[in-house]
């Protein structure tokens, strides 16, 4: 799908929606998170936009609107759930002694962990937010945008 690799507009067309497909499956699957889906979805979002002349015709999953509706419906906290997990986070750090680590240089008790859902969510949503300015200049639905906007604002607090 790369914008420099030659290949007919046609082929170039069913590359991308091969790619939308295989993304939409794998996280209906359970294969990826919908973290990554949206991730991956806005990365062709964007590889979409640099191609010209432009791809006509794109599933509406990527097009900068589409895939930044999909990427919004797929956030796993509110932002207000975000920023207090990431406040609450932030000072379980600040407080965090020794003991918070595991040790180096020690054999790993990696048996007995237990994944921490709260942190991992939080984690998702940046993987989000990371994407999310690939397409955000382009998105034209006024609600989509608002959404997107405060959504890039709440980075700083995160």
């Amino acid at each position: 799908m790369s914008p420099f690799r030659q290949v007919a507009r046609d082929q170039r067309k069913e590359d991308f929606e091969l790619g939308a497909t295989v993304v939409t499956v794998a996280v209906n699957r359970g294969d990826i998170s919908p973290s990554l889906g949206a991730y991956w979805l806005l990365r062709l979002a964007a590889m979409a936009l640099r191609i010209n002349p432009p791809i006509n015709e794109l599933p509406e999953v990527l097009t900068p609107d589409g895939s930044a509706e999909w990427a919004l419906e797929h956030m796993p906290l509110s932002r207000e759930q975000a920023v207090a997990d990431a406040r609450g986070r932030r000072a379980e750090y600040d407080a965090a002694d020794d003991d918070f680590y595991e040790p180096v240089g020690v054999e790993s008790q990696s048996a007995n962990f237990q994944p921490d859902h709260q942190f991992s969510a939080l984690q998702a949503v940046e993987m989000i937010l990371f994407a999310l300015p690939w397409v955000s200049s382009k998105v034209t639905d006024p609600q989509i945008s608002a959404e997107v906007q405060e959504w890039l604002d709440t980075r700083a607090l995160l």
